[in-house]
């Protein structure tokens, strides 16, 4: 179950035409700018968020919009500007996904920071969103079956 947007974007046959550079890194990797965004059919929803230049830097992501279907990120305009998105339909939105060895805190996707990217510019950045407080970074999402 992937969202349209990665979905177009996983479809892609040319590996490199789907480096995303992050100009600012992401948190605590500020000089990783190159990653791709993998997905294997077996772990979907999850998509793997790599690096390019160190393979073993990989974070694994979901479609927000999949866990939480009322999410509404409100992205700060400056962010919007830096990543050129001209249209709604420019935007993949992935949120990273924590797993715990504490099964109280079980699996979690980050909601307050998502990795915001324009797939047709391939730029992305991890965001604080302007209205963080509705959110948490440690969203349950292993038990919203329950």
């Amino acid at each position: 179950m992937e969202s349209e947007i990665a979905k177009a974007f996983m479809d892609e046959t040319n590996q490199k035409s789907k480096v995303v550079n992050f100009f600012e890194g992401l948190p605590a990797f500020e000089e990783v700018k190159e990653f791709v965004i993998l997905s294997n059919e077996e772990e979907a929803p999850f998509l793997w968020l790599q690096s390019v230049k160190n393979p073993n830097l990989a974070f694994i992501t979901i479609d927000p919009f999949l866990i939480m279907p009322e999410y509404r990120p409100d992205i700060a305009d400056e962010d919007v500007e830096a990543l050129q998105i001209e249209s709604e339909e420019d935007v993949l939105m992935l949120s990273i996904v924590t797993i715990s060895n504490d099964p109280d805190e079980g699996v979690t996707a980050n909601l307050v920071g998502p990795v915001v990217i324009n797939w047709k510019k391939r730029l992305g950045k991890q965001a604080v969103i302007k209205n963080h407080q509705d959110y948490t970074v440690k969203f349950r999402i292993d038990n919203l079956d329950e």
